[in-house]
């Protein structure tokens, strides 16, 4: 029965194809979601460690929205990491949006959590697969939207209460969608578990 099982790198290109976990298990019946699981968070932790250096002075975020069908029922998925340690998962559904607007609530809703945090750090930074987000964030390209620029202004306001609170330096990086797995299994949990 083993050997039906899928190797890690299989669950991870599965669920970045078909964004289904109820998939995933019907096509694996064996597969148990504890390690499903620990795959997701093993895969944040690689990610973490090849995309900056450690310090306990920083927080790291991985945030990603997702709308299926696109305008459709949309989800939010972010993890926030100090070092090794998860601070914190997010789920939450958020009705019919666009993909993009998922993206920015995904934001919104890590900002928050991040603004939360007890301790002081020296600065957060954002990951995220979504190339129109961190480049309308960093001031790179125009936002067009009116709803898009509703959600970059409450972004902003974001960022200052948390350069305010913790007089930390913010920063947004994109990230190639592989090493956002766990955000983007995290959006699309929180559209399963409201259909």
């Amino acid at each position: 029965m083993k050997s039906d099982l899928p190797k890690d790198g299989e669950i991870l290109a599965f669920l970045a194809e078909e964004q289904s976990f109820t998939k995933l298990y019907k096509k694996y019946k064996g597969l148990k979601p504890s390690r499903v699981k620990k795959l997701l968070k093993g895969t944040v932790m690689s990610a973490v460690s090849s995309s900056s250096p450690k310090a306990s002075a920083v927080v790291e975020c991985f945030v990603d929205g997702a709308a299926k069908p696109n305008p459709g029922p949309a989800g939010a998925g972010a993890v926030l990491l100090r070092g090794s340690e998860i601070i914190s998962e997010l789920s939450e559904y958020l009705g019919v949006k666009t993909n993009n607007q998922a993206e920015y609530s995904a934001l919104i809703l890590a900002l928050e959590e991040a603004a939360k945090i007890k301790d002081k750090f020296a600065s957060l930074c954002v990951y995220s697969d979504s190339l129109l987000m961190v480049n309308q964030i960093n001031g790179l390209w125009r936002v067009k939207d009116r709803e898009i620029a509703e959600l970059l202004s409450e972004v902003r306001d974001k960022i200052k209460t948390i350069k305010l609170k913790k007089n930390a330096a913010v920063s947004f990086k994109h990230i190639d969608r592989s090493k956002n797995k766990t955000a983007d299994a995290l959006s699309v949990l929180a559209i399963k578990s409201k259909n």
